[in-house]
Formats: C-alpha cells, structure tokens, sequence
C-alpha cells in the first residue's frame, strides 16, 4: 500500500479498493515527509515508512492468475469484438462450460490488464457492465475464465473489447448526445471522430433549452468555430444552420487566440474560448448516420420461430458498403426500451428469456 502517487490517499498496488485498513494509533504520520509506504508491525498494526528501510514482504498471488488444470478457453457470445454499445445497459455473455461452476470475468482499459477495472467470480453465464465503470470513457476490454472448486478449468478466453459511451437521444431531433472526459477543443473534436460523431451542433432554442436540462447546465466545447477564416463561424459537421446563441458582447476573440465556441455554464449562452483549454466535449451522432439506406437480410432464427436453449444465434446479410451493424431486440414489437448491439459481424448470440416473445431488426451504420 502506498500514497507515492498522492499524499494521505493510499492506495493497494494491486488496484483494489482501499477500504480497510489498520493504523496503529497516531500513523500514517509522514514523519520527515519521506514515509509513503505500509508496513505491518509485530502487534499487527499498520505503519507508514519510507522506501530505504528493509523488511520481509508478504506476496499475494490472485486466484485469477493461477495456471489453469487444461488448456481449453471460454467462449465468448456477445456481444461481438469492438462493438459499439448505445444504450443503458451492455450485457456480457459467454457459453457455459459443463466442468465449471464458476466465472472470473475482468474489464479493464488496456489489452493487457494491467490495472483491470473489475474483477469478479460470478456462478451466472452473464454479467451487466456496472454503471460505476460506465462513467469512466474510453474502450473497454474483457475477458473470461471458468473454474470449478477453486481450480481454474480454462485459461482466459481471446480478449473482446467494447465501447460503452452513455448516449442520450434528443427528442428535437433523435440524434445521439454524450459527453468526452476533460480535454482541448481540438482532442474532443478527435475523440467524437473516432466513434462517427461530431462536437455537438445546436440548430434553435429548444435545442439549447434540451441540452441545458439534460446535462445539467454544464461547460461543454460544441462545434461552432471560425478557425478557418476569422469571423466566418461555421459548423465541424458540416452543418448550415444559422441558428446562434451568443452571450452579450460575444464572440470578442479576447486576445485573438477565441476560435471555437463554448457553452456557459448555468446560461445556455455561448462564448468564444482559446481552444486549448480544458473541457468537456458535448458530442453528437445524426441519427442519418445510423439509419443508412441500405437494407440487410435478416437470416436466422426465422420470423415466428421456437427456441428452447436461452442463447440465441441472430445471422444477417452482409452488404456491399456495411462497416458496422446495429441488431436490436426487443420484447415489444414497437421496440420500446429496446436492447442493441453494434457490432462489425453478421451475426451475434444473445442470452434470452425462456417463454417469451422477442421482437428484432437490423440495421446498417
């Protein structure tokens, strides 16, 4: 345990959560602002000291690392690797393995899981995406294992990763709207690319009044700039709306470096900002860049089909310009509160409710 990185905030060098912990009386003190590291003294206590100092270590060996007693991996079902989530809830699925009675499922932020984000040993063939993990951003990765009585039956399974934005859609306009981490103008820009969208695009005041009450009166870059000529605002999507929300006196260029444009927070009006400031992003996605013209056929199951296993194989056509597919399903044939995937593949296998009627479609992005 250590506060190396943060003075009086201790934490594991493993990545656990630092909840408990057993200080000796008056400790840590940081005697001569050198002491960072714990230390576990003869009455059992805790105490802080500095790295010059020698004593015995205790080494700890996750149960997650233990080698496996065969060679075989896990399957994974769904959803697909480098799938797109844009909805509430991302469920993980796997097959079940005859020879396990439990799961170890990590996320984590990198391939190789050096720090994961989650790592827990669940007896169910499914896990949801904990909310607490979606606020962090980014792709994640994810990766499984089996094990019967404590003795891992499988080594990991291949590694899928997903992206897991929280999406908000507009009822102006149906578009998809989320937020980017704490960043420049131009990063935020780069950040929506990366996932087909843009800095947001504001085209009258019900928009300015919806954005306002959805993200709480928020300091968001939105994509009005006029880095291209001076004066001449315009917008990064390409956008010809004239609609404009300035605040009195604005845009100003204040020094000359305000190129791009802001919202206020607590006002709905905008500002022109230096662009290498740090905020967040307010990001969109046209809902036009979903709904592609072109159509994919549905394969497999059947309309009006029968299944008596709770995964189900969903298959479609692949088509000529396709990059990625949206596969929803639902319950109600209106697809309210719908579940999607997005995914590169033709197909994907979904964990369903036995006894019950589901609704799906497909669509291109």
């Amino acid at each position: 345990m250590t506060d190396k990185a943060k003075e009086g905030v201790w934490k594991w060098f493993s990545g656990e959560d630092a909840k408990y912990s057993a200080w000796g009386n008056g400790q840590p003190d940081n005697f001569n602002n050198n002491e960072h590291y714990a230390s576990v003294r003869a009455d059992g206590s805790w105490n802080d000291v500095n790295d010059s100092q020698l004593y015995r270590s205790i080494l700890e060996i996750p149960l997650y690392l233990q080698p496996a007693t065969t060679d075989k991996k896990v399957t994974l079902l769904s959803p697909p690797d480098s799938s797109f989530c844009f909805y509430q809830t991302s469920q993980l699925t796997w097959d079940s393995d005859k020879d396990a009675d439990k799961y170890t499922v990590q996320i984590a932020l990198d391939k190789k899981f050096t720090a994961p984000l989650l790592t827990t040993t669940i007896t169910t063939t499914s896990i949801v995406i904990p909310d607490s993990l979606r606020k962090d951003f980014g792709r994640y990765y994810w990766r499984v294992r089996a094990l019967k009585d404590s003795t891992y039956r499988s080594e990991w399974s291949p590694t899928r990763s997903i992206s897991n934005t929280k999406w908000v859609i507009s009822p102006i306009n149906n578009n998809y709207y989320a937020t980017t981490p704490q960043m420049n103008w131009n990063q935020a820009q780069n950040y929506a690319k990366g996932i087909g969208a843009n800095l947001a695009t504001i085209r009258s005041q019900k928009e300015v009044q919806w954005i306002d009450s959805t993200f709480n009166k928020g300091n968001f870059w939105i994509g009005f700039n006029d880095k291209k000529q001076e004066g001449k605002w315009e917008w990064i999507s390409g956008d010809t709306s004239k609609f404009t929300n300035w605040n009195n006196g604005q845009p100003d260029n204040w020094t000359t470096i305000e190129q791009v444009a802001e919202i206020l927070p607590n006002s709905q009006r905008w500002n022109d900002a230096d662009e290498t400031a740090q905020k967040v992003g307010l990001i969109e996605l046209p809902v036009s860049n979903i709904q592609k013209l072109e159509t994919t056929n549905l394969l497999e199951p059947p309309a009006n089909s029968a299944e008596v296993i709770p995964y189900v194989n969903f298959s479609w056509s692949k088509t000529t310009n396709q990059t990625f597919f949206e596969m929803q399903y639902s319950k109600s044939s209106q697809f309210i509160n719908p579940i999607g995937i997005i995914t590169p593949e033709t197909q994907t296998a979904v964990q369903l409710e036995l006894n019950t009627t589901y609704h799906w479609k497909v669509r291109t992005i």
